[in-house]
């Protein structure tokens, strides 16, 4: 292994452009450019040089095949994510030298077992087998193998993510704050005991726990509290964490956004009527769901709400909703029957893409717009309905249906039909549209079609210089 392995400038080592291995870094380097080492999987082990300073961000992420770091006296800084996703390191020692970590620096290493600091470092210890920062009392990273000290005030973002073989993590009494994402990916964590002490708990603490059987609060915490396996923020009654064990009280307004994502083991979940807003990713890529029935006074489904949900086969939107996400329930590949109450006006990008098994969709009068990819890749529909009050049928709305039999009726007061809205229904031989249509763009639906209008139309005329069979109505 020679320099010609290394591009260095100014003491800076920018790329590693060698085979791997066990590498010596060669001295005279002071710090380690961002993503130089990024995503070379074949090096098992690296030695730092003497002078070393500083690492930058990401500088070894994706190094799969590093199990062990031992990092020299002398550096100070290392930046965010520099070893992210190196998924093979169990151990980590750093220097005294060490006063500055950046953020998310181990996330998704999901091996780590061991976690040491020189007991010289006046910022930084290891207490526990954390990684704390003793000004702040902030527990920066954690490991399989730690004890959270009973001195700790703050979990800090991404300090347990991907810790897969923690199955039960004791929250000390002294913890007042837990950040956003502080156990992502914990997917052997089968249960959470919030002290009575945690004031706070960031968004998405507690995402892709897939793992999580038991959840329950300390009954004298004055912001949340725990009930049917579920944590609950008791000012608004939203539901922050759910699992495959919940069952969700009759009194819960709101389901919060990502409270149930990637619960995979769920089968089914009874929504009580009190229940007016389902946030987005609440449901998200819960494999097994087969079963929802939609409350009554629900007003709003959040984007990507029950996308992915690939076991639902119908599904009922209440007359209540007035707001439909985005990818709403995208890709649920066995839902057949869409049944759309009236009350809702607009059907939102995406909202029923990829649903390749959906047959029948009923579109209530209260409709108005649908909007880009709402039905794209509905390969089996059979039954489109589109309501009279239908003024805006967007670009590739209904795109991709190879089944689609039905002859849709564009009403009178629908001014545009815009680019491939019909356009990959290939078995949709007969469009009906009214006179009043001013504008279809030249890809709305491919020249396989059979043209019903009144003589003398934009239709009739469009369908002239397109080439596309007219029928004068």
């Amino acid at each position: 292994m020679g320099s010609c392995d290394y591009i260095i400038e100014n003491g800076i080592l920018k790329k590693y452009v060698g085979a791997g291995g066990n590498i010596v870094i060669p001295d005279g380097i002071r710090k380690i450019g961002e993503r130089a080492f990024m995503d070379h999987t074949k090096i098992t082990g690296i030695i730092f040089p003497k002078g070393l300073t500083e690492i930058g961000d990401w500088a070894f992420s994706g190094c799969t095949g590093i199990t062990d770091i031992v990092l020299p006296e002398g550096v100070a800084a290392i930046g965010g994510r520099a070893f992210d996703n190196c998924r093979n390191l169990k151990t980590i020692a750093f220097p005294a030298s060490i006063s500055l970590l950046g953020s998310g620096l181990f996330t998704r290493c999901r091996s780590i077992n061991r976690l040491s600091f020189s007991q010289d470092n006046p910022q930084f210890c290891s207490d526990g087998n954390c990684i704390i920062d003793k000004e702040t009392n902030t527990l920066l990273m954690g490991c399989s193998s730690s004890t959270i000290p009973n001195y700790v005030k703050k979990i800090a973002s991404f300090a347990f993510d991907s810790c897969e073989e923690v199955m039960k993590i004791n929250i000390p009494q002294s913890v007042e704050k837990i950040d956003a994402k502080a156990f992502i990916d914990c997917t052997g964590l089968t249960s959470i005991t919030i002290p009575s002490s945690i004031r706070e708990i960031g968004f998405c603490a507690f995402m892709d726990c897939s793992g999580l059987e038991q959840i329950s609060v300390a009954e004298n915490n004055p912001r949340y509290h725990s009930n049917g396996n579920c944590l609950i923020e008791s000012a608004t009654s939203t539901v922050l964490v759910g699992c495959k064990n919940s069952i969700i009280p009759d009194y819960i307004s709101c389901i919060g956004c990502r409270a149930f994502e990637n619960c995979e083991e769920l089968t089914n979940i009874s929504i009580p009527d009190s229940v007016t807003n389902i946030e987005f990713e609440a449901f998200r890529n819960c494999k097994k769901l087969n079963n929802v029935i939609l409350p009554d006074k629900l007003k709003s489904i959040g984007n990507c709400a029950f996308m992915n949900c690939v076991e639902l086969s119908e599904i009922t939107i209440p007359a209540s909703v007035t707001s439909l996400g985005n990818f709403a329930f995208a890709f649920c590949t066995k839902l057949k029957t869409v049944t759309i109450l009236d009350g809702l006006s607009s059907i939102s990008y995406h909202a029923f893409g990829g649903c390749t098994e959906l047959e029948r969709i009923t579109i209530p009068d209260s409709v108005t717009h649908i909007r880009r990819y709402a039905f794209i890749d509905c390969k089996a529909l059979a039954s489109i309905t589109i309501p009279s009050n239908i003024t805006n049928i967007e670009t590739k709305s209904f795109d991709g249906e190879e089944t689609s039999k039905s002859y849709p009726y564009i009403p009178s007061n629908a001014p545009s039909i815009e680019s491939h809205a019909f356009k990959g229904c290939p078995k949709l031989n007969t469009i009906i549209i009214s006179k009043n249509v001013a504008h279809i763009d030249k890809k709305s639906f491919g020249k396989r079609r059979t043209i019903h209008t009144p003589a003398g139309s934009y239709a009739a005329q469009y369908a002239k210089e397109n080439n596309i069979p007219f029928v004068a109505e």
